[in-house]
């Protein structure tokens, strides 16, 4: 048997923690409301650009980068792609346009229930072949794979849910059990 925590129990929980802890109004929200008492240095004496420092170590900048590439005869992006696509690799557009393709004869999925599956299938349509089952397991569903010329079985109607939890599993949790975590 487990435990949910309701609305009660989350508001009083939350009363809990507000009584352990410091009130909002106690904590300083503006830097003006601290004591500099150690001497850090205040919002005004923070360099804000990069441009204000001095490059005394050299870093390269975005130009001095593309400058280093480029002379070491390394492509671009363009080039890398352009080369990518004359040997015959796809582009994720090319790969995207083959699935379109692939889909447009499917205006939407049909169910078919039948006593036995017919020679050959029909693209977008689930077979319902009847089984042993009862109840909510009547049938098992297949798919016809018209590349591989069979069907392949994609699932069951059967749905069950004995080993999941419902409400009756479960219990509120009281106020004695959040006042024992304090």
């Amino acid at each position: 048997m487990g435990n949910f925590v309701s609305k009660e129990s989350l508001l009083y929980f939350k009363q809990k923690l507000e009584a352990m802890f410091a009130r909002k109004e106690e904590i300083p929200v503006n830097f003006s409301q601290l004591n500099d008492d150690v001497g850090y240095a205040k919002k005004t004496d923070i360099i804000k650009k990069v441009s204000l420092l001095e490059n005394d170590s050299r870093y390269q900048t975005a130009s001095d980068v593309e400058t280093t590439i480029s002379g070491k005869g390394y492509q671009t992006a363009e080039q890398v792609n352009n080369a990518i696509i004359s040997k015959g690799y796809q582009t994720s557009a090319n790969v995207q346009s083959s699935i379109n393709a692939a889909l447009a004869d499917i205006t939407g999925i049909d169910f078919k229930v039948v006593s036995s599956l017919p020679s050959t299938g029909v693209k977008g349509t689930i077979y319902m072949l009847s089984n042993s089952g009862s109840g909510n397991n009547v049938y098992d569903e297949y798919i016809y794979l018209t590349d591989a010329k069979k069907y392949e079985k994609i699932g069951t109607t059967d749905v069950d849910l004995s080993n999941y939890y419902n409400t009756s599993n479960f219990t509120a949790v009281t106020n004695s059990e959040i006042d024992s975590l304090f």
